[in-house]
């Protein structure tokens, strides 16, 4: 068994080639490296809490290491971990996933695991793998929430392509259903012949396409077993709407993607890519000739969205701002009232959901907890629902009623970047889509449309701007505050850019609404705050000066970031950044590069490694907390 991670828990990031296949045949040399002790720091926040012991297994390193799992309601759960040996950081919701196949041992067979391990958190998310030392050929994955899958590597024929569910029988007591049902040559996943064959669990599919492109993804609940070499799937129970097997895809994705090539960081290469990700976006749907687009993913709902009465957009994080950089043309174009909700927001809201709502879920990874939950929340109460994400096969893609793909690449760094602007793109294509029959809207249709054309032109000249902004890093590197002011198209990129900054940087900053300075934020200006100020030649561009006397006035030096065209602008400011003009809409993906590049800088100046995850502080991440890769041989 070889047990690999994309992340280290010691913030180690090896290349992919690290996952390497490895056969252990002699199980006493495994079992000495198999064990190795680790004390995980525990957060002082809840008083009474108690250090314990782990053990973590790796069968073919030689640091220690540990994979994490995140839980909800950690207090509530935390007696039953520490019967199990688990110890972490209980205030964040974060174990160590090691001490559960430490555990193995008391419990039996890894196929015992999950029955009686899956009691415990019967609500929130978790993905768990199972090994155990003492059954080598053998290994259990199980999810509730978090992202899973298995790859599958054979050089010979398979049995299927279609892995049928298997149900614990009604019938059976919990005794003899604490174990999974037995498989059969029917019910399994095996090479013909008895060859050889690899499965890998990973939490992401960048993590196995070195070794294969052929997956099968998990849904919540699921329970896959590996014996001898045979895979089957299990469910405990059969609900309505279950699918009777389970599929294995394609991927659509090579190596080389997922390889940073001459750029010293996945997050400088994904902010390069931007010019080719959003052409990816925009290929087949757009047709620039005739100014038309298609959304394949839509088509059979499009007439059911133009029929409803309101638009709720629903992400986190940087897909939030997406949602948020967009909803006024959003508004203008499709006429419809537009709601941007946080997800987690708007599940502690108990908002109300009608029928003829229509529901947008943005999520880069596709697996995102809280717009997970909250898309249950909406097809509970018979919204129609829309997927917006960057990964085919991902929970949101296929619990959705329909979607659109942004088909942006792999994003590997921890900073969404390319993925941004792709679902700015997506989004508008949409808006575009809903009033395609609108006698009204057509000349604003070929201006935006127009627009899309030249995008990637324009961004490539966003891009020679780096030197300059790196220049500009050097001089804020040192400081501890950096405010972002804009109105308007660009209220989002404000937000945008200060997330971006503040999670790569650890330096504070915060995304500022202009025309909200007089109420509070121009408090905090004077001639030692870094200001940036977004100013564009838009409906907004006299408010935004008005804005920009205020911060002047206070002493304010604010570098601007504006048209390279806005002679007045430039020669009122000791400081801009000078981007190329584009339709009012778009000019926000425009000017968020600059502030994509302006984080990557300052954190590599500050001495930070931009491509941790977690990265060096304490940052649990709630939304794809990586599995480490394990890869299992039949021996």
């Amino acid at each position: 068994m070889a047990l690999g991670s994309k992340y280290s828990h010691h913030g180690e990031m090896p290349d992919f080639h690290t996952v390497s296949p490895v056969v252990c045949h002699d199980v006493a040399t495994y079992r000495r490296r198999l064990r190795c002790e680790l004390e995980c720091g525990c957060l002082s926040s809840f008083p009474g809490e108690q250090r314990l012991r782990l053990r973590v297994g790796d069968g073919h390193r030689d640091h220690r290491q540990a994979c994490e799992v995140h839980v909800r309601q950690p207090r509530e759960r935390r007696h039953q971990l520490c019967h199990l040996g688990g110890e972490g950081d209980s205030a964040a919701g974060r174990f160590s996933g090691g001490h559960l196949s430490s555990c193995l041992g008391g419990m039996g067979r890894p196929a015992k695991a999950p029955k009686m391990c899956v009691p415990l958190f019967q609500e929130g998310a978790f993905a768990l793998v199972f090994k155990s030392v003492h059954y080598p050929g053998e290994a259990v994955g199980t999810r509730r929430g978090g992202p899973l899958l298995i790859g599958v590597r054979s050089d010979h024929k398979l049995s299927t392509d279609h892995i049928p569910i298997l149900y614990c029988s009604s019938g059976k007591d919990k005794k003899s259903c604490s174990t999974l049902p037995r498989m059969d040559q029917d019910t399994c996943l095996f090479p013909v012949d008895e060859k050889a064959v690899e499965y890998y669990f990973a939490s992401d599919a960048s993590a196995v396409i070195e070794h294969t492109n052929r997956v099968i993804f998990l849904e919540d609940d699921d329970v896959a077993a590996v014996s001898d070499g045979r895979l089957s799937i299990h469910r405990m129970k059969r609900t309505a709407g279950d699918h009777p097997a389970r599929a294995i895809q394609t991927l659509q994705m090579e190596l080389q993607q997922i390889m940073k090539g001459n750029y010293s960081s996945y997050m400088q290469k994904e902010i390069f890519e931007q010019p080719e990700s959003v052409i990816n976006t925009m290929r087949g749907r757009v047709n620039f000739d005739d100014n038309s687009v298609t959304l394949g993913g839509l088509k059979d709902h499009i007439k059911e969205i133009q029929r409803c009465r309101r638009l709720i957009v629903i992400a986190c994080g940087t897909s939030y701002h997406a949602g948020v950089a967009t909803r006024q043309v959003l508004e203008e174009l499709t006429e419809l009232p537009v709601m941007v909700e946080l997800a987690s927001d708007f599940l502690d809201r108990n908002t109300p959901v009608f029928r003829d709502d229509v529901c947008f879920f943005i999520s880069q990874s596709g697996e995102t907890a809280d717009s997970l939950l909250a898309l249950h929340y909406c097809k509970e109460r018979g919204a129609l629902t829309v997927g917006i994400t960057n990964t085919v096969g991902s929970s949101i893609s296929r619990e959705t009623d329909c979607g659109v793909h942004i088909n942006a690449g792999p994003e590997i760094g921890v900073a969404s970047t390319k993925a941004y602007t792709s679902q700015f793109v997506a989004l508008i294509m949409f808006a575009l889509l809903m009033c395609a029959d609108r006698i009204s809207m057509q000349p604003r249709r070929r201006e935006i449309i127009q627009g899309l054309r030249m995008l990637p032109e324009l961004i490539k000249e966003v891009l020679s701007l780096d030197d300059e902004i790196q220049r500009l890093a050097t001089e804020l590197y040192q400081q501890k505050s950096v405010l972002i002011m804009g109105r308007g198209y660009h209220y989002a990129t404000c937000l945008e850019g200060a997330l971006k900054i503040k999670e790569i940087t650890y330096m504070h900053s915060e995304g500022i609404l202009a025309g909200e300075l007089k109420h509070g934020p121009l408090a905090l200006v004077d001639k030692l705050m870094p200001v940036i100020m977004i100013i564009m030649r838009d409906h907004t561009y006299s408010k935004c000066q008005n804005a920009f006397q205020q911060v002047v006035a206070r002493q304010g030096r604010p570098i601007v970031i504006c048209d390279k065209d806005d002679y007045e602008t430039i020669s009122n400011s000791s400081r801009t950044i000078k981007v190329p003009h584009c339709v009012d809409c778009l000019q926000g993906i425009l000017s968020v590069i600059p502030l994509q590049l302006l984080s990557f800088h300052l954190a590599v100046l500050r001495g930070y490694d931009v491509s941790l995850l977690p990265p060096p502080r304490t940052h649990p991440p709630s939304h794809t907390s990586p599995i480490p890769p394990l890869k299992l041989n039949r021996l």
